[in-house]
């Protein structure tokens, strides 16, 4: 649920206020997992890291893997864990916004081989100054200084690339896509054609993904909110990419999802993300403007309802699985909660309408792409349909 995932990042000081704000029950939001130094979350999650085994080490020896033989013996078996877990990767994020920018940060960090793909003045930015991105909760901006190529050319290669563009622009990167060996693609962001994108790529292994971060892009600068956490996957029916995924973040701060059916994970998205854009748009971006209108939240969840039956009705899954019961009075009631909470507070702003009001074109070929989904499906969707109208002049 977005709402959990939210708050997983907000940190415990702000968890605890918006808790007494807006009387969250005990047991709504996810606990927040800490994980020993030097383990990965393969632990947490089985089968991640499968084909390649982790050895299990105490505290003392990932620290120091002297082998109990003698000291000054290493543990072969660490050896060649750390030889296999520690191999960077060839890295290329290509698309300098916001998502790209920290995902590029994020994987430098971890020692990986990063390359980030960006264009005219902010390219130059870049070169010269270092990736310099403001956390909008401190007062910290932390600076890296990442190579930088401004394109893609057909004879380089790289282990993985993540095509971190707007809906909108994935099909103009297609043909270089096409044209470069590299195998592996990586499309992060709002995606409701993702098996007919797959398709356009044959003989790549294609991969979807969505990375909780958001914000804005400044002349010299990135500001944002990075909660750190992705869902990542393949398509129904495809090969598994668990073991590629695990060596990708491997070393990372992120909170990994290996989610297998990502072509349903993000209809469900865009489903759940659709009405908070209306929202958005209703209020020309302010959605403070809201506050207390119970009666309008109430239909923003109607409409999402809408399209969650749509899709199940479609013979889709709905993901994450804690919406199966989407129809249930427990939804409406944690749903509501989050739509009074974004109403109230900055993190309407955080989550919802930074995106809605800088993205109109994604938005617009989002909910285009839905109602024909929906059309096609033979689904009814009236309180959509209403809410889109109210939208105005943002909606073509």
């Amino acid at each position: 649920m977005l709402l959990q995932v939210i708050l997983e990042g907000l940190g415990l000081g702000v968890l605890l206020v918006l808790i007494c704000a807006v009387g969250i029950r005990k047991g709504a939001v996810g606990m927040v997992h800490l994980y020993p130094m030097g383990q990965p979350f393969a632990s947490i999650q089985p089968g991640l890291y499968a084909g390649v085994q982790r050895f299990e080490r105490s505290f003392c020896q990932r620290l120091f893997p002297i082998s109990r033989q003698g000291r000054g013996q290493r543990d072969e078996n660490a050896d060649r864990e750390d030889r296999i877990w520690r191999q960077a990767m060839k890295i290329l994020v290509y698309g300098a916004g916001v998502l790209g920018c920290n995902l590029a940060r994020n994987l430098l960090r971890a020692g990986k081989n990063v390359t980030l793909l960006a264009r005219g003045n902010w390219a130059a930015e870049i070169k010269q100054n270092g990736l310099r991105i403001k956390d909008k909760f401190s007062l910290r901006t932390s600076v890296s200084r990442i190579p930088v190529v401004t394109e893609l050319a057909p004879d380089a290669m790289y282990d993985v690339i993540f095509v971190v563009l707007r809906y909108t622009r994935l099909d103009s990167a297609l043909d270089t896509l096409r044209a470069n060996r590299t195998k592996n693609i990586v499309f992060v962001g709002n995606n409701v054609q993702a098996r007919a994108l797959a398709a356009a790529l044959p003989g790549k292994n294609v991969l979807f993904a969505f990375a909780l971060s958001a914000g804005h892009r400044e002349v010299d600068r990135v500001v944002s909110i990075d909660l750190k956490k992705i869902t990542i996957g393949q398509l129904p029916g495809a090969t598994s990419n668990k073991q590629l995924i695990g060596r990708i973040f491997h070393g990372t701060k992120y909170k990994v999802v290996y989610e297998p059916n990502m072509e349903d994970y993000l209809l469900c998205h865009a489903a759940f993300v659709m009405p908070a854009a209306f929202a958005c748009y209703k209020t020309d971006g302010d959605l403070k403007k809201l506050r207390g209108d119970t009666a309008y939240l109430n239909r923003l969840l109607d409409a999402n309802i809408e399209g969650y039956r749509a899709i199940r009705n479609a013979g889709h899954a709905i993901l994450p699985k804690e919406d199966a019961d989407f129809e249930g009075e427990k939804y409406r009631k944690t749903c509501l909660r989050f739509f009074k909470l974004m109403c109230a507070t900055s993190l309407g702003k955080l989550c919802a309408s930074d995106h809605a009001m800088n993205a109109i074109d994604e938005m617009n070929a989002l909910n285009r792409d839905l109602k024909k989904f929906f059309d096609a499906n033979g689904a009814a969707y009236p309180v959509w349909q209403a809410l889109e109208a109210e939208a105005g002049r943002y909606l073509q």
